[in-house]
């Protein structure tokens, strides 16, 4: 457990530097203040938030989420979070066309057979 508290001070401190040192893609100085703002504020609530969680698989999957946050913001310059249900419903709807086309060419498949 002490492993997993010092674990989520370091995220904690890490996220709290970046809102430091964030600089916005556009280069802009106000776009720069509004996003490091963001980025401290998302914390304290989120940290504030999940405080009282004393499951330690839970907590896992909160540092997880932390630090893929912070990757993803790196990475894209973006420090808000990613759409997840976007890419969900996109995947969705590629299973569905995909699963579909399976079906049509089953179907062309029996009716060729039958021809026979």
């Amino acid at each position: 457990m002490a492993s997993q508290k010092s674990r989520v001070l370091s995220l904690f401190r890490k996220i709290l530097q970046l809102s430091r040192t964030w600089e916005a893609m556009s280069g802009k100085r106000e776009d720069t203040l509004i996003e490091r703002e963001y980025i401290f504020n998302e914390a304290h609530k989120l940290f504030k938030q999940n405080k009282e969680i004393k499951n330690t698989s839970e907590i896992e999957d909160h540092i997880k989420e932390g630090e893929v946050r912070i990757e993803l913001a790196l990475h894209y310059r973006i420090p808000y979070p990613r759409q997840i249900w976007e890419l969900s419903v996109i995947l969705s709807s590629a299973c569905l066309a995909i699963h579909h086309e399976e079906t049509d060419t089953q179907a062309s498949f029996a009716n060729d057979a039958n021809l026979f």
